[in-house]
């Protein structure tokens, strides 16, 4: 009885070990963090006009994970729809890992690109 549990643990190891590789390699692949990147907001508004830009800002700390130190991190930029710019604001968040001072999307062209 004992040699037909042990074959039978030996089975089920083998059979999930496949499994087990791809956790084992996406659990200590390193891949680094990629800055976000954003529109540019005077070629955008020419291309779709200003009033259908959405203008999106984040201001935070960014954590630089080999010395655990923070340093200051903005970002903006434009986008042609809401959903795009929410998309940039959460991969921002992400990139920055720090505390949020502040993030928005709006829609309309700042008043310095006109």
């Amino acid at each position: 009885m004992r040699a037909l549990t042990g074959l039978a643990a030996v089975a089920l190891v083998l059979g999930t070990s496949a499994a087990h590789a791809d956790f084992l390699g996406d659990l200590f692949r390193y891949e680094p963090r990629v800055e976000p990147r954003a529109g540019d907001c005077a070629a955008l508004a020419a291309a779709i006009g200003p009033g259908a830009v959405w203008y999106g800002r984040y201001a935070g700390k960014y954590l630089n994970t080999a010395n655990d130190r923070h340093r200051a991190y903005s970002a903006e930029g434009c986008f042609a729809s809401e959903a795009a710019c929410r998309v940039w604001q959460q991969r921002s968040i992400t990139y920055a890992l720090g505390p949020i001072v502040v993030t928005s999307c709006r829609p309309g062209l700042p008043g310095r690109y006109r």
